[in-house]
């Protein structure tokens, strides 16, 4: 699992807590956190407060002031409150590598493209890629997501023109329904994912 900072503001002291925090490995706590969608355990942390039972390993040592707890975004921990680092060659052990997340960007970007630079930039852009994206995404074993970018490419490009050669304005059905249903599928699919990786781990 990766514990990141919660939020990267200067003026609050999550980044400066974690890095304190970071230099005592091992150290038993009880944690409050955000957890992040991912493909693999991330959480953000905005509290913390010592281990409530006892066990091996060093502990935090609050003062009385912090009532046993600490706000990691606006309270300021100090080296007199940890404990001192483990001395000795015995250390954390090494974190395992993380596995290769499955591509679902390549379906994500042409959503997110859709709403911000409308249908045309879409069409241009999965032109470009020539179905390279769509390949990608059947090799990594995404065969649906595959399926369902070929057919928001499909509604994309296919915008029907009037008598006179102007766009109609009136073809969006198509297109919606393949953009809704490309999206219903990722987001589907982050949160499966996401709990996959909190289960195994």
């Amino acid at each position: 699992m990766a514990l990141l900072a919660a939020q990267g503001h200067p003026r609050l002291a999550f980044a400066a807590n974690l890095a304190l925090l970071a230099a005592v490995p091992g150290l038993r706590l009880r944690i409050v956190g955000r957890l992040e969608r991912a493909a693999h355990p991330r959480l953000h942390l905005l509290a913390a407060a010592p281990a409530p039972e006892s066990g091996p390993g060093p502990s935090l040592a609050l003062p009385e002031a912090y009532r046993q707890r600490v706000s990691l975004g606006f309270d300021a921990l100090q080296h007199a409150d940890l404990p001192p680092a483990p001395v000795g060659p015995a250390g954390a052990p090494p974190a395992a590598g993380l596995a290769p997340q499955p591509p679902l960007h390549l379906l994500a970007r042409p959503l997110e493209q859709a709403v911000t630079g409308g249908r045309s930039a879409l069409s241009a852009r999965l032109a470009r890629s020539a179905g390279g994206e769509e390949a990608h995404l059947r090799t990594a074993g995404l065969a649906t997501a595959g399926h369902l970018l070929t057919a928001l490419r499909a509604a994309a490009a296919d915008q029907r023109r009037d008598t006179f050669g102007r766009l109609r304005t009136d073809d969006h059905q198509a297109y919606a329904t393949a953009w809704l249903a490309a999206a219903a599928y990722r987001e589907e699919l982050a949160t499966a994912l996401c709990a996959a990786a909190w289960s195994a781990g």
